[in-house]
């Protein structure tokens, strides 16, 4: 009986190894899968100053790493970037708010994964000075250009109001920032209503000549991860692994600025000095926050007052929001109350 004890001893510590190493392979392709989701090929449409996140995850392989073969596309806008997701070219697209709720009254399939960062001073308002403004009711009067449902559309409509003044004081023309000529549009127009980096272009080229009219908080916009609920139904593990991927690089962004931007500058061709200036504003976090709703809706009323859209009633925003990738992810990150 002895003899035989020692020897199940004997052959349990002969057979471990084989049996750790058996339950060993069997779970970690689980695990894998479970911590990187499928393998897909997903585009992104992305501009710049919106993309920070999205740019770090690819150039340093996190995306990669939780299983997302991505391919980037750059665009001059976020308008531009939602723009080009619904006609096809990309999967997800990152764009701000306004961008996004002007496209929602049009297409209701559109779904904000994630908030990726955002900012509470994007927009300004640049004037000559030897046009007589120097003040904003100085403005009263004077032909001023902006992009037509932007975020510095809303930005000079609130600041007009805020000063007494309305859209209907001033001569508005609608023109794209990224078509704009410095010298032709300042022999043109009075003011310009821009966001970085066409206001740091604008005030460069006027010199001493510029006045610079901002409000922090007058507009808080969010850059949104947006997708369509299609491609969500059908990649959810895939929609997963972005958001792994973005958390990450929200957490290197935080602890390695100065290697962030080595990263960033591969893609735009910006100077420490001027980045510093245009992320000093802005704040990169992965989120889904119950103020992304207020700022929605804020601006889908805006849009139908300004007759940008033809309905009388605005979406409802909770549709438009996609929580349970998030929440399966990184719970914390999710203060939406469905």
């Amino acid at each position: 009986m002895k003899h035989m004890a020692v020897w199940k001893l004997v052959s349990f510590v002969i057979l471990l190894p084989v049996i750790m190493i058996t339950f060993g392979c069997s779970a970690a392709p689980e695990q894998e899968t479970e911590l990187k989701g499928l393998s897909k090929e997903v585009t992104f449409c992305h501009s710049s100053r919106l993309d920070t996140l999205l740019l770090i995850a690819h150039e340093l392989g996190y995306l990669q790493e939780n299983g997302i073969k991505a391919t980037l596309k750059q665009f001059s806008t976020g308008g531009h970037s939602i723009d080009q997701m619904i006609n096809g070219e990309c999967d997800i697209a990152v764009c701000g708010n306004n961008p996004f709720v002007f496209q929602s009254f049009r297409y209701n399939d559109l779904r904000i994964i994630a908030s990726v960062g955002d900012s509470a001073n994007s927009s300004r308002i640049i004037a000559r000075k030897d046009r007589g403004i120097e003040t904003p009711k100085d403005l009263k009067g004077k032909k001023i250009a902006a992009q037509r449902g932007t975020v510095f559309h809303f930005f000079l409509s609130l600041f007009l109001a805020k000063n007494g003044l309305t859209t209907q004081d001033v001569s508005l023309s609608f023109t794209r920032a990224e078509d704009l000529n410095m010298e032709s549009a300042w022999a043109e127009f009075d003011a310009i209503s821009l966001k970085e980096p066409y206001s740091t272009n604008a005030i460069n080229f006027l010199g001493n000549n510029a006045v610079v009219f901002e409000d922090k908080g007058l507009v808080h916009q969010s850059f949104n991860a947006v997708t369509q609920n299609r491609f969500i139904i059908e990649n959810p593990e895939a929609i997963k692994g972005i958001l792994r991927a973005l958390i990450a690089a929200e957490e290197y962004a935080k602890d390695s600025p100065k290697h962030s931007f080595t990263l960033i500058s591969k893609t735009h061709s910006y100077d420490s000095t001027r980045w510093n200036g245009i992320m000093a504003d802005i704040n990169t976090e992965v989120t889904l926050k119950q103020s992304l709703l207020i700022t929605l809706e804020d601006s889908a009323r805006w849009m139908m007052r300004e007759n940008l859209a033809c309905e009388i009633t605005g979406p409802n925003y909770l549709d438009f929001i996609y929580t349970d990738g998030l929440s399966s992810v990184m719970p914390e990150k999710v203060s939406i109350i469905k």
